[in-house]
């Protein structure tokens, strides 16, 4: 996302391997021209200096440098890789001299599970996280001490071969937030058709990442119906009422959270439709009834502060809400 043409980055740290501070600084290439978010990308990086350890004291300083190169703006990752190399590559460093294995020396500075939610020095908050549990599922998947024995064999037959290790945390998946007090939910709605199959829509518009498939498949779990027998419709203004979109890896976290909440509300509609006699028969055994539609846009908008009320159009065969 952009260029660090400038960094350093310096541990205080006991013999154990108890890292007691850290110090970075940054100097960010940032291209000839500022675009729409050039100026806070590396800023992430800052924001992130923590990574996935308790460190008591960390400061940051950050030089952002017009140049004559290419303008930078967000584009896969954005400042948060840039913060894991820095800080991984350091704990490689400071292992190689404490003569620790790496993965001890992470394990020795992971923030302890019953210490969240955690506050960071850099501001953040982590919400939850069990930083020994994926390492132990990591080194167990790649068989770690197999690993490091036939390094240690190549280097006595002369041949450099290396061994890597990271972690990493990221701020991802933006929605409503302090973050975003103006914005960051996202619409979706849900119709399941007269013939028994389902459209939806999303807000998201995905242009790549593939969510096309996975929000048929949450929808084909929920109301029990094949796959081919859903349509995701998205991209269309003239579909598609109104949406965020798809940055901050957010397509799932937060569009399909809007989906999710879009598909609990037309199974409500369609239980309470069928106690009271609304509809026929349906597919697969009465699952779903046709007809029904469920948009929760302002739910979505207002995420957690309001309470809604369905109502059903019996002569339309849809659904509306009411919130208080």
């Amino acid at each position: 996302a952009f260029s660090p043409d400038g960094a350093r980055i310096l541990f205080a740290a006991n013999r154990d391997g108890k890292v007691l501070g850290l110090k970075m600084r940054l100097i960010a290439d940032i291209g000839a021209y500022n675009m729409l978010l050039t100026a806070a990308i590396p800023t992430l990086t800052m924001l992130m200096a923590n990574g996935t350890y308790d460190i008591p004291a960390i400061r940051t300083t950050l030089t952002e440098v017009f140049t004559n190169k290419t303008p930078t703006d967000a584009y896969r990752g954005a400042g948060r890789p840039e913060a894991t190399y820095f800080v991984e590559r350091a704990m490689d460093m400071l292992a190689r001299e404490l003569k620790m294995d790496p993965a001890a020396l992470r394990r020795r500075n992971f923030i302890p599970a019953n210490k969240f939610p955690y506050a960071t020095q850099m501001g953040a908050v982590y919400d939850s996280g069990d930083y020994d549990k994926a390492l132990d599922a990591a080194l167990k998947a790649c068989d770690w001490p197999a690993l490091v024995a036939q390094r240690d064999a190549a280097r006595k037959d002369g041949r450099l071969v290396g061994l890597g290790l990271a972690m990493y945390v990221e701020v991802c998946g933006l929605g409503p937030s302090s973050s975003l007090p103006t914005g960051g939910w996202e619409h979706s709605q849900v119709t399941i058709e007269r013939d028994g199959r389902i459209s939806a829509t999303t807000g998201a518009s995905p242009h790549g990442q593939g969510n096309e498939t996975t929000f048929a498949q949450m929808l084909a779990d929920q109301f029990s119906v094949p796959l081919e027998h859903i349509t995701i419709l998205h991209g269309d203004t003239g579909v598609v009422k109104q949406g965020i979109g798809t940055f901050g890896s957010r397509s799932q976290a937060v569009g399909g959270t809007a989906l999710h909440l879009a598909e609990q509300g037309v199974r409500v509609v369609v239980l309470e439709a069928r106690e009271i006699g609304f509809g026929g028969s349906g597919r697969n055994g009465g699952q779903v009834i046709p007809g029904l539609k469920y948009d929760p846009s302002e739910l979505i908008a207002r995420l957690g502060a309001e309470q809604a009320q369905p109502l059903i159009d019996f002569a339309a065969g849809t659904v509306g809400a009411v919130f208080n």
